[in-house]
């Protein structure tokens, strides 16, 4: 079902008894004998959504009455519900002739209902015809969204992330128990030494450097470790 909503100056509404009225000066009913099919007529209800006042219709076919220019209507608003096949791309959408009439795409799963694109098209000036005609080329597949929701992200994406979190901390928990088995050979290098004597340990002494230097080589201190002066 399409739902179009009108959205007028609040100078234009009246209010009696808790009631909103559309107070327009020369629109006529749409249910007019003399065979005016506006679908905004000074009879019909009006709603306000955070401070915005609008008539809602639902016939996209229906013309606006001429009477209706850019002082009276700020702006229109198309809002309508298709099925996800065929593909719809996701995206924001303009139209060419017509950039004050713009549209976004979305996919939508309401409640009780299965998925759905939703189509919300745009206008700031008091014309249907442009927002019919953008919103008819999304329906039918003939036009391309100026800017996707659907492609490769530039960034990193989360999924990414979690990996690379992972990798650190298995990195880190190999680093620690490579750390804490040195620690624990150099004290022994030590003990050996001071119970042996320097002279009797040399051959154990440097065989067991040698092989804490090959066990810690690949790891890679930051630049300003490096760097650092012993004071």
């Amino acid at each position: 079902m399409t739902n179009i909503r009108l959205y007028f100056d609040r100078k234009y509404i009246r209010i009696i008894n808790g009631k909103c009225t559309l107070d327009v000066e020369h629109v006529e009913s749409p249910s007019d004998t003399a065979g005016c099919h506006s679908c905004i007529g000074d009879d019909l209800r009006v709603f306000e959504d955070n401070g915005d006042f609008y008539v809602s219709h639902s016939d996209i076919d229906t013309p606006l009455n001429p009477l209706l220019n850019i002082n009276t209507l700020r702006g229109i608003t198309i809002q309508e519900h298709i099925p996800t096949v065929p593909h719809r791309i996701n995206g924001n959408y303009v139209l060419t002739d017509h950039p004050h009439v713009t549209a976004t795409v979305t996919t939508e799963k309401r409640h009780g209902q299965n998925e759905s694109f939703k189509i919300s098209v745009k206008s700031t000036k008091p014309h249907m015809d442009g927002p019919r005609e953008l919103l008819l080329l999304i329906k039918t597949g003939k036009i391309e969204p100026v800017e996707s929701f659907e492609d490769a992200q530039d960034g990193v994406t989360k999924a990414d992330l979690e990996v690379k979190i992972g990798q650190l901390e298995e990195e880190i928990d190999e680093l620690t128990i490579t750390i804490s088995t040195t620690a624990g050979n150099l004290k022994h290098v030590i003990r050996t030494m001071k119970d042996r004597g320097w002279w009797r340990s040399t051959r154990w002494v440097r065989g067991t450097l040698t092989s804490i230097r090959d066990k810690i080589k690949h790891i890679r201190l930051p630049k300003e470790k490096r760097d650092r002066t012993t004071l």
